[in-house]
């Protein structure tokens, strides 16, 4: 049987899903445990207490992931996100996570403080040259 492919930029929650189970499964099959736990440090309006940006990553396999870091304009340059940055790394150190990983784009990088004992961040830089474009 040839599999049939399809190409899509619509998200499919349902696909996702199924990836990412097989994915996690052929992991913990690899190395015979499941440590994977979501990891976010949210940043919240004091007033109306809602949710103006933060972190959201994980921790696996002795790694923090950061995936998405947003501050609003207004929070930026006041320190926000390196203490942000610091308590992710406290909590990935908590955890027993010895190194991190991230990919930042190169339009604005991460400054990362390095908490994590023994081990920095790992970047991975990802240049933007507009749509359809790979390096």
């Amino acid at each position: 049987m040839d599999p049939v492919m399809t190409l899509s930029s619509a998200a499919d929650p349902g696909a996702r899903k199924i990836i990412s189970d097989g994915l996690n499964a052929f992991n913990d099959a690899q190395v015979g445990y499941a440590d994977r736990v979501p990891l976010h440090v949210l940043i919240h309006d004091p007033t109306s207490g809602d949710i103006v940006g933060g972190i959201i990553g994980s921790t696996s396999l002795g790694l923090l992931f950061i995936d998405l870091v947003y501050l609003p304009e207004a929070l930026r340059g006041r320190d926000v996100g390196t203490r942000m940055l610091a308590l992710a790394e406290e909590e990935a150190q908590r955890r027993g996570c010895r190194a991190g990983v991230s990919i930042p784009s190169t339009f604005k990088r991460l400054v990362f403080t390095n908490a994590l004992v023994g081990a920095s961040l790992v970047q991975s830089p990802v240049t933007h040259r507009g749509p359809a474009a790979f390096s």
